[in-house]
């Protein structure tokens, strides 16, 4: 690319490119914004305030994070298998929006007791979708929360299918 759009650029990651008037190609990332719309669609409201879980520390969870802080979430919580990984997308975006960013193992009871308090639970992995199974324990969300899955293949995963069972809110990644 020969210029990438300042959010790309903050996130990490270009996934959409267009030829400007000039003929310079622009890079820019539609991930976070679709993210964000639809999320908000998915919850009845905006992510101002709330308390995020995300599991998984990829490229995916990279644009969710920023979308979250960026739009004024108080707390996230990234759970990961590494938490090394977890930590180091946390600080990549320690000085988007206000809200504290948790690093944490998805074994770990830290992850758990996060997801008792979450608003909104994240999964931003391929469990579900390649791997068989469940990043998060839907038993342990709030009454209240959203269970927004990125897996959009299958469209209704293990996840979205006991959020649903439990009366949450759910949605997957079809409509970022």
């Amino acid at each position: 690319c020969d210029q990438v759009e300042a959010d790309a650029a903050t996130i990490g990651a270009v996934n959409s490119v267009a030829r400007t008037a000039a003929g310079e190609l622009a890079g820019f990332n539609t991930d976070a914004p679709g993210f964000r719309a639809a999320v908000e669609l998915a919850m009845g409201r905006p992510l101002a305030g709330v308390d995020v879980v995300v599991a998984g520390a990829g490229g995916a969870a990279h644009a969710v994070v920023f979308a979250c802080l960026s739009a004024g979430a108080g707390r996230v919580t990234i759970g990961n298998r590494t938490v090394s990984s977890a930590g180091e997308l946390g600080q990549r975006f320690v000085d988007v929006g206000a809200g504290s960013i948790t690093a944490v193992a998805l074994r770990d009871p830290a992850f758990a007791a996060a997801l008792r308090s979450a608003d909104l639970a994240v999964n931003a992995t391929t469990v579900g979708m390649l791997e068989p199974g469940s990043t998060i324990e839907v038993e342990q969300l709030p009454a209240g929360a959203t269970v927004f899955d990125l897996v959009y293949v299958p469209p209704e995963t293990p996840l979205l299918r006991a959020a649903r069972a439990r009366g949450l809110r759910a949605a997957n990644g079809s409509e970022m």
